[in-house]
């Protein structure tokens, strides 16, 4: 968390000033990036399988599925919102060394096929934006948050073992007190024992985070370590900074 990288970023910034290597600035501008502020863990109350498994939550509140693996499966989360208004759903793909290939999902091969995402505060379904994805191995995934299941879905085959998202945007506003559920549809015609298998699940009340975390993979991926430097301080507020704490008057985020 932030007070946690604070600290190490002073150390960071205080050896970067000291020796301008491309690894230091590389190291302060992934601890930056690293930091995926706005989002809020969502702590299951329930957590039930339509076809069986086993539902685990796990400390850093992702959720491990075992045992039965059914050919088709839904789950149904249940938990309290943190807040009386949210902006943002996460669902997190998490590979796990207890599934196939180290992937996220119970398929062999380690991937999942995620047909439907819903969500429900009391009776009341939330309406969600269509999702951006991380990574997805067909180019339209905006059915899967229609509230109506069909052959259109969310996989990563390709890149399962490694970690992949879905953002949702929405506006709604309900009293903590309420319930909220959210489903996870995991039925095909085709294509059998495609659950995830280690997910997590986040909200956030702030709109801009999903632009946030746009911008902030979009960083991530830069080559050029003083230019993903700039991009990181940049998305930190802090760009106006950067010739000053690095000496480089070349670097610039804008």
């Amino acid at each position: 968390n932030r007070g946690q990288i604070e600290p190490a970023r002073a150390d960071f910034e205080k050896s970067l000033q000291l020796e301008q290597t491309e690894r230091a600035a590389e190291w302060l501008a992934d601890l930056l990036l690293a930091d995926a502020t706005g989002w809020t863990v969502l702590t299951p109350g329930d957590m039930q399988s339509e076809g069986g498994a086993k539902l685990k939550l796990l400390p850093d509140g992702s959720i491990l599925v075992s045992g039965r693996n059914p050919e088709q499966d839904r789950y149904t989360i249940t938990t309290q919102l943190p807040f009386e208004r949210i902006r943002a759903f996460r669902l997190e793909a998490i590979p796990d060394p207890s599934l196939p290939s180290h992937g996220s999902g119970r398929h062999s091969n380690g991937n999942f096929i995620l047909t439907e995402f819903q969500t429900a505060s009391g009776a009341a379904p939330v309406p969600l934006e269509e999702p951006w994805v991380t990574f997805t191995e067909h180019a339209e995934v905006g059915h899967i948050a229609d509230g109506k299941p069909d052959e259109h879905w969310w996989s990563i085959y390709g890149k399962s073992s490694r970690r992949q998202a879905a953002y949702f945007a929405t506006d709604f506003a309900a009293a903590r007190s309420e319930p909220l559920q959210i489903t996870l549809d995991f039925r095909h015609s085709v294509f059998k024992q495609i659950g995830m298998g280690r997910f997590r699940l986040s909200v956030s009340e702030d709109p801009a985070t999903i632009e946030y975390e746009r911008k902030r993979l979009a960083a991530l991926k830069l080559t050029d370590p003083w230019l993903k430097l700039a991009a990181a301080l940049h998305l930190a507020g802090d760009a106006d900074h950067l010739v000053d704490r690095t000496g480089r008057q070349t670097v610039r985020a804008r």
